[in-house]
């Protein structure tokens, strides 16, 4: 008997344990079935999306915590459709938006309860098919999600993830966050980009009109079937990968901790140099450490890195 109760008693105090460590992460909200358990966000509850529209935005500043969204559609004007609680103000042509984050979602695992990202934008925003913007700058600080769109002037700070796709840039191009990066079918002169914990995956994107700049301390960077005038990258902690890029004049990657791949076009001249601390090297099938001729007039390539391999096909 004696040891029956101390079991029983073991047990009880385990399930105590298990039940405060649930409740510590969000054990205390309902739930329900969506593809596996799902807690209802009771923070969320009774809230209400509102929708205003403005004529003549030609700028756009974004400092809300919330998940946006910003394509063109079928509109007379610019719509904003948000969560209530986001502020959407206008001053002389220029839309602000701000607010705290709202949206939280939430997986069930064993002890408790973690945040989920909800797929639907808490604010969103949709431009006149033949509307162009002069400006799209702001540090928000969740996610960005742009498509479609002609904007001579894009300068974005912050920590939000910043996806683009389909949209050209007439003039600067600035980027300098702490999220992904993720472009497809984007064209500006040039590109100078910065982030502190991120991946970069650029896919199918124009930069031909100046020096680009690619920087990430920890993540990735993936370039494919890209054109750069010239184009220098750099990750602290992660791998460069590169495929059919074309290059007018210069292409350099560097990694301190990570393995840089790719292929590159042998049709016209080029000349390669790589270097590594503690790396093996092998250029074209070869084991070596140049490639080309010195002071070719082709697109010139250097790789670098401390500690990790270089593979060039």
């Amino acid at each position: 008997m004696k040891k029956m109760f101390i079991i029983g008693f073991s047990i009880m105090i385990l399930g105590l344990l298990f039940a405060g460590f649930g409740f510590a992460h969000g054990g205390n909200q309902g739930i329900y079935w969506d593809n596996g358990f799902k807690a209802v966000d009771s923070k969320a509850q009774g809230r209400h999306y509102r929708q205003r529209s403005f004529s003549n935005i030609n700028q756009i500043d974004l400092t809300a915590d919330d998940d946006i969204s910003i394509r063109r559609g079928n509109v007379s004007k610019v719509t904003v459709r948000y969560l209530n609680g986001n502020q959407v103000n206008e001053v002389d042509g220029k839309l602000t938006i701000s607010g705290a984050s709202h949206h939280r979602h939430f997986s069930w695992i064993i002890g408790g309860f973690e945040d989920d990202y909800n797929n639907d934008s808490p604010i969103s925003v949709t431009i006149p098919e033949k509307a162009k913007l002069a400006s799209l700058t702001g540090n928000p600080e969740d996610s960005v999600e742009v498509e479609g769109l002609t904007i001579n002037k894009v300068d974005l700070t912050g920590e939000a993830d910043v996806s683009m796709t389909d949209t050209n840039i007439k003039k600067s191009f600035n980027l300098q966050n702490d999220g992904d990066v993720t472009l497809r079918g984007v064209k500006a002169p040039a590109l100078l980009q910065s982030s502190d914990d991120g991946d970069v995956t650029i896919t199918e994107s124009t930069f031909n009109k100046g020096q680009s700049s690619l920087s990430t301390d920890d993540g990735d960077v993936t370039l494919s079937s890209n054109t750069f005038d010239s184009v220098k990258t750099n990750t602290s902690d992660g791998d460069m990968t590169f495929r059919n890029q074309l290059i007018n004049k210069r292409f350099e990657a560097s990694t301190d901790d990570g393995d840089i791949s790719g292929h590159i076009n042998r049709e016209k001249p080029i000349r390669v140099i790589a270097q590594g601390d503690d790396s093996d090297v092998t250029l074209f099938g070869r084991s070596r450490r140049s490639y080309g001729i010195d002071n070719v007039k082709g697109v010139q390539y250097r790789f670098d890195t401390n500690d990790g391999d270089i593979t060039v096909e």
